[in-house]
């Protein structure tokens, strides 16, 4: 379609390539930049734009038949489309982004749908614009145009930046998803990830969206708005591919250089992202889970704490930096006045309480202690869960009642989580003395592997990817392990545990032998129980999430949310406040917005493990020598690029790199593959039983991902950021689980 318009209309609705519509003042900075891209022989979508001064005023209808008698007769003379409708406001992208305030409409149909739509866009800019204006500190300006373009069947479609917009590194940094790219723009999804330096196109993870060739053509598309807008170096751009034809959405200045982000802890001491909870989050939290679930957790621990070992716990346990949880490890007082008061409320908790006080000890000792914890588990723990799960079977409840059942689901599952904290120390006690038993009897053998394939890892619909509410659980995701994988790493795990323990007895007198007997059945007995109170601790998840998403309906009903998985981006008090009074923000959806655009930036930093700057204390360097103790010699490979990691599975193997960060994409992985993620709990290890080894970001050598990793005999390193950071999709690997090191094979 030619779309020319009546010279007499000019002042409602003109054509983008139309000299008049490279004036911001008329169509606003969006539609003004693009008319001159047009016009500079970049490819532009054909459009036009409602002006500025065809906005009505006063309430008009929804419909479009508020417009003007002019904007609908040159309305009706557009085909069936599909359209895209976005809104072009005159101070949009100069000094200040506007991002993601302004209204847009995607898939409009026909000229009836267009004028709808065009009043629906003018009608959107309201309060929370406002708001941002004056936090700007700039006066009311409501001078908005509305830009149409005939939409693009995209294929792919992204956005590309001149430098990287979370360090500020130079490069060109190019996002993809298949498809339209509103959900990427809205930070609801993290696309395809490529850095462009030349002729030099790598690919994060595995490319599915993009090829070279494609990365570097958007790269040099970019390239070419910079020239002719004379903003080397500083420009942001939307894009999208059809079969044949890259096509230029939107181009934008880069309102501040980006800066690399600060890692600085906001209070004294040393922080850790892979300990605690911090091994079963490996991305930024969402803004429910920061202020509701995770503090309820660590209160659980707290308590656990105070109750059984008498030790009140530090204040904060936790900050958030970047989005990204770190864990305090000032767990004892560094001063000796400090200490004593500690010991002497060790010694009187000792008096009071002996049976749950002995599970500090380690060996014989501790049994009554880790006994207590265990039966705590079974008869305490699991009940009060399961009462709860029952109760909220089948209950579609959204009020006050439904947040009051969510809260005691909160509060049974800290309970849960300091249970675990108590069985996972006491289990991994008991496995260090059979590990330092053995080391000193056997010479040549990994003590690890006589603990190998104790408890098959489970796949249940209750296991999760992450603790944070806001990731879907194993049964919305529809993932199924693979069976035979598992079946033959469960073999193989117990055909190399028992070879060893034949060894070692083989091995010993009968004195020591007895010694080996008793030290083995006490870790196997607690390495069985740690084993199954990981995989059944996150049991209350779905249902706590199926709670969350009822409410997430309701308030989209009410129109205070745009779609139900927006609840958890509310904080507690402001969804507190939906539910209970409705008293709320009214600029609630921008900030959401807001919420979800800085996690997605933020799920792209790459967090350091340890923050802060004081001395490591005695409890933690004890946990870093037990990582020695655990390590096993490195044995000779291949050269090349080392990293020395942190031991988690004995085994060795070698095999292509594949990065996934996402569960859903663990389908792509092929067998003999090395699996590289930032994260790895219960949920993942099953579906990962086909690849040859793991690398993992985060966690560390008495963690979670190590326990599963090892049922499997799944070589695993844990701990290991800077690698994950350097290595790419397609780099060969070699992983030694026993010695912690992995090597990129320089062929």
């Amino acid at each position: 379609m030619d779309l020319e318009f009546d010279v007499v209309m000019c002042d409602l609705i003109v054509s983008l390539d139309d000299p008049r519509c490279r004036a911001p003042a008329r169509v606003g900075r969006k539609a003004a930049t693009l008319a001159r891209l047009r016009g500079a022989g970049l490819e532009v979508p054909e459009g036009f734009v409602c002006t500025v001064d065809a906005r009505p005023t006063g309430a008009k209808s929804a419909g479009g038949d508020g417009l003007p008698a002019e904007l609908l007769t040159a309305i009706a003379k557009l085909d069936e489309g599909p359209w895209a409708v976005r809104s072009s406001a005159v101070e949009e992208d100069g000094d200040a982004s506007f991002a993601g305030l302004y209204a847009s409409e995607l898939e409009v149909h026909g000229p009836t749908a267009v004028a709808a739509a065009i009043e629906r866009c003018w009608r959107g800019a309201g309060a929370a614009i406002e708001a941002y204006r004056e936090g700007l500190g700039r006066p009311p300006d409501s001078r908005l145009a509305i830009l149409v373009q005939r939409q693009i069947d995209a294929r792919a479609a992204g956005v590309a930046a001149s430098v990287d917009p979370g360090s500020g590194a130079a490069g060109v940094r190019v996002s993809a998803v298949l498809g339209l790219g509103a959900e990427l723009l809205a930070g609801t999804i993290n696309g395809e990830d490529w850095r462009v330096e030349g002729e030099r196109a790598e690919c994060r993870g595995e490319p599915e969206v993009l090829t070279p060739a494609r990365a570097r053509a958007v790269a040099a598309l970019l390239v070419r708005v910079e020239a002719a807008l004379g903003l080397t170096g500083s420009v942001q751009i939307e894009w999208a591919l059809d079969d044949d034809t890259l096509y230029l959405l939107q181009a934008r200045p880069l309102t501040s250089a980006p800066k690399p982000p600060a890692w600085a802890a906001p209070r004294p001491g040393a922080w850790a992202r892979h300990l605690r909870l911090g091994e079963w989050l490996g991305a930024p939290l969402t803004p429910l889970a920061a202020t509701w679930l995770i503090p309820g957790l660590e209160r659980g621990a707290a308590d656990f704490r105070l109750r059984w070992v008498g030790l009140p716990s530090p204040e904060p346990t936790s900050v958030l930096v970047n989005g990204w949880y770190y864990t305090t490890v000032d767990t004892v007082p560094s001063d000796l006045r400090g200490t004593l008061m500690m010991i002497g409320r060790l010694l009187v908790h000792l008096v009071r309480d002996p049976r749950r006080a002995s599970i500090i000890f380690a060996g014989r000792p501790s049994d009554p202690g880790s006994r207590a914890c265990r039966q705590a588990w079974v008869k305490e723990f699991v009940p009060r869960r399961d009462r709860l799960l029952r109760d909220a079977e089948g209950d579609d409840e959204h009020g006050h009642r439904a947040l009051a059942r969510l809260e005691a689901l909160v509060e049974v599952s800290a309970f849960g989580f300091g249970l675990l904290s108590g069985i996972c120390n006491a289990a991994w006690k008991a496995e260090l003395l059979l590990v330092e038993f053995v080391r000193a009897q056997v010479e040549g053998l990994n003590p690890r592997t006589l603990l190998l394939g104790i408890e098959v890892p489970t796949f249940e619909d209750h296991a999760v990817f992450s603790l944070d509410w806001g990731e879907p659980s194993v049964a919305e995701r529809g993932l199924t392990p693979p069976v035979t994988a598992v079946a033959e790493r469960v073999a193989a795990a117990t055909k190399l545990r028992d070879d060893a323990r034949e060894r070692v007895s083989a091995s010993l007198s009968p004195r020591a032998r007895a010694r080996f007997d008793a030290l083995l059945l006490r870790a196997e007995q607690l390495a069985r129980a740690r084993s199954r109170a990981v995989q059944e601790v996150t049991r209350a998840w779905p249902c706590m999430r199926r709670i969350l998403l009822t409410f997430g309906t309701k308030l989209v009903g009410e129109g205070w949310i745009e779609r139900n998985d927006d609840v958890f981006f509310l904080e507690h008090r402001e969804l507190e406040a939906l539910v209970k009074s409705g008293d709320v923000d009214p600029t609630i959806k921008v900030q959401i917005a807001a919420r979800r655009r800085a996690r997605s930036h933020q799920a792209r930093l790459s967090p350091p493990l340890y923050l802060g700057d004081g001395e490591l204390p005695v409890p933690f360097k004890r946990a870093l020598e037990i990582a020695e103790i655990l390590r096993q010699p490195a044995t000779g490979g291949e050269q090349g690029d080392i990293w020395h990691c942190l031991p988690a599975s004995p085994g060795r193997a070698a095999g292509r790199a594949h990065i996934l960060n996402d569960p859903s994409d663990l389908a792509n992985l092929g067998a003999g593959e090395v699996l590289i993620t930032s994260v790895l709990t219960p949920a993942w290890v099953p579906l990962s039983a086909h690849a040859a080894a793991v690398v993992v970001a985060t966690g560390n050598h008495l963690s979670h991902a190590s326990v599963l990793a090892r049922e499997l005999a799944l070589p695993c390193v844990v701990g290991a950021r800077d690698c994950v950071a350097e290595l790419c999709t397609g780099d060969h690997v070699e992983v030694d689980g026993g010695s912690g090191t992995v090597v990129r094979i320089v062929e």
